[in-house]
Order: C-alpha cells, then sequence, then structure tokens
C-alpha cells in the first residue's frame, strides 16, 4: 500500500519562488546593517570638521545615523593612577551640617542636573546656587548657608577603583547669591 504524505494547505498554496526569498531578504537585511554600521563607525559621511577639504562629505552628522553606533566603544582605555572625575555638591546648613545635593535631592533629570545646575556652579554661578538652595527649601531640606563644590575622584588602580582624597573646588555663601554679589 503506497500512501502519499499530506500536503501542507500553506505549501498549497505558496508559490513555489516565495521559499527561497525570505533566506535572500534576511541575507539582504543582515548585509545593509552590517554596511550601515561600518558607514557609521568609520564615520563615511561625517568626516572631522577640522579637515575642512571633506566639508561636501558632511551628510550624516552624529545623530542622524542613529541607531547604528558611530562611537568608539572601547577607544581609550583607562591607565593605572588615572583619576575619574566625580564632582559633587553639597549644601552646609546652619548647624554645620552636610546635605548631599544630587539630582534625585533636588527632583530634577541628571542631565538637567549636571547641565543647567552642577556645570555653571562649577564655574562659580552665585544666581546657581541660590537657585539650588531655594529648591532644596522648597523641597522640605532646611535652609542653607552654602553650597560647596567637591571632587571627589576615583582613582584607577590594578586592583581596581578606589575613592581618592576629597578636594573643596569652591564655597559660594548662599546670603551673597542672594543679594546679587
Amino acid at each position: 500500500m503506497n500512501r502519499a504524505a499530506p500536503r501542507s494547505p500553506l505549501a498549497a498554496s505558496a508559490p513555489p519562488e516565495a521559499a527561497p526569498r525570505l533566506p535572500r531578504l534576511a541575507a539582504l537585511f543582515v548585509v545593509s546593517t552590517l554596511c550601515l554600521q561600518v558607514v557609521a563607525g568609520f564615520k563615511l559621511l561625517a568626516p572631522p570638521r577640522r579637515f575642512e577639504a571633506l566639508a561636501p562629505l558632511r551628510l550624516a552628522p552624529t545623530p542622524a545615523l542613529w541607531p547604528f553606533l558611530d562611537y568608539d566603544m572601547y577607544s581609550n582605555h583607562w591607565h593605572e593612577g588615572r583619576s575619574i572625575d566625580r564632582p559633587r555638591v553639597v549644601g552646609i546648613d546652619a548647624a554645620g551640617a552636610r546635605h548631599e545635593l544630587d539630582a534625585e535631592a533636588l527632583g530634577l533629570p541628571f542631565r538637567a542636573f549636571r547641565d543647567e545646575w552642577m556645570n555653571p556652579l562649577r564655574g562659580g554661578d552665585a544666581t546657581c546656587a541660590a537657585r539650588i538652595a531655594a529648591r532644596w527649601h522648597e523641597r522640605g531640606g532646611v535652609s542653607l548657608e552654602s553650597i560647596v563644590m567637591e571632587n571627589e575622584p576615583a582613582i584607577v588602580t590594578r586592583d581596581g577603583i578606589r575613592a581618592g582624597a576629597i578636594l573643596r573646588e569652591r564655597t559660594i555663601p548662599v546670603a551673597a547669591a542672594e543679594d546679587g554679589r
């Protein structure tokens, strides 16, 4: 008794040339993705600005080729003894108590805190110190007498990262900042 194998209803309806198309499309997609990653990685469409002669080739500057990475993830290595800055903002109240003022404590997104608050404060912006003190007080904190910018560097060692000595970069009295001095 010779019986034929049952045929799938899908196999009967699909044209015979459709089956090889799917692997070809997948291969085309993979090759295209790899080519775009090479273009982004080697910055072929975004040469550095210092090469003015190549300015006409600047067709796709940095974020244009997202999600393809246009930076080298491991291009720099950290030598032993290297110090990595870790700035922090500390508020000092009338009793001399220290209050860590980070993005979370002030209710801000990290990047906004860093760019709009911490960086100006590192430059000595007294009005920024007054804004930080006011925001801290609004969020239920005590009144602050001064804002201190510190840096607690991380030191790269053979055994890993260790904390360095805390360096006080700048102290800004809040009262002077509020008076505009």
